[in-house]
């Protein structure tokens, strides 16, 4: 008898969720990650599809550990940068002159220089993106930020 071979697995995921895996992990919606792995489906239900397997054990156990080495990493190499950069970015958080998007982007190039995860550049996109979305809500109110 033949035994059937299965799909090569590493960290006990398939290719498949571990491309997924890493397409969320740069900043792809879970739709987006889950065809982007190369899973095939209607896009209605590749909505569906990537929550279930976002709610997969092994798929949240390979994010977490995944977040977990980039948050070591990016904090082994926050301690390399010198005490000058560190002073200049306190310097731009407290600049009230500043507009908030100004400071995140200030703040965002100074992290790429200094080569920090991709998951810490998404997040302060998202901030970006969040407080982009809260000025527009203000300008249509009416009222203007300070």
């Amino acid at each position: 008898m033949i035994k059937k071979v299965g799909r090569p697995k590493l960290s006990g995921l398939t290719i498949r969720q571990r491309r997924f895996v890493d397409f969320l992990l740069q900043g792809q919606t879970q739709k987006e990650a889950y065809l982007a792995a190369g899973y095939t489906c209607k896009p209605e239900t590749a909505s569906v599809n990537s929550v279930q397997l976002l709610k997969d054990e092994r798929v949240q156990k390979e994010i977490k550990e995944r977040l977990d080495y980039a948050d070591i990493a990016n904090r082994a190499r926050l301690r390399g940068i010198g005490d000058e950069a560190l002073t200049m970015l306190k310097e731009i958080i407290m600049d009230k002159s500043l507009e908030p998007e100004t400071k995140l982007h200030a703040i965002l190039g100074t992290l790429d220089r200094i080569d920090l995860a991709p998951t810490a550049r998404h997040a302060i996109d998202e901030t970006v993106r969040i407080i982009k979305i809260g000025e527009k809500k203000k300008d249509e109110s009416g009222s203007r930020p300070e």
